[in-house]
């Protein structure tokens, strides 16, 4: 499906401002950014309209693959979430995955929000990573997601 007017608009504000802050890129099969960190970190920016007349960028930072969904992992994303202000761990069960994700309004987004956004998600994935692994089993993400 093609992209509408305004996520077409929004794929070129932040490649724009990936380009402002240095930061290197790939682009995915869905021409989605891949913001890639050191120990096998990396973070998504996937946008998309939201509503008849709004734009997000969720942003997402996969943390573990493989892991056995059970109460014990459930508890932990709950309790854990219940201490972020800005974000939260996102169990995909038919994935038997994990990730970090916050989403950004991309009708108003700037460039400080964009990085804030980038740097929250990328160092939440990398704390949490080997505990959930501990938990749950599985394998940090790194390259699998």
């Amino acid at each position: 499906m093609a992209d509408s007017e305004r996520v077409a608009e929004l794929r070129k504000l932040i490649a724009k401002y990936l380009d402002e802050l240095g930061l290197k890129y790939l682009k995915d099969q869905s021409d989605d950014f891949l913001v890639p960190f050191g120990e096998g970190v990396r973070v998504h920016l996937v946008p998309k309209d939201f509503g008849d007349d709004m734009t997000v960028v969720q942003v997402i930072a996969p943390t573990n693959v493989g892991v056995t969904v059970d109460e014990k992992l459930a508890m932990f994303i709950a309790t854990q979430n219940s201490k972020f202000i800005f974000g939260r761990l996102a169990l995909y069960p038919e994935q038997k995955a994990v990730g970090f994700e916050t989403s950004l309004l991309g009708t108003f987004l700037n460039r400080a929000e964009l990085q804030v956004a980038i740097a929250v998600a990328s160092n939440m994935a990398n704390k949490f990573d080997d505990e959930i692994q501990q938990i749950a089993g599985g394998q940090k993400a790194g390259s699998a997601f």
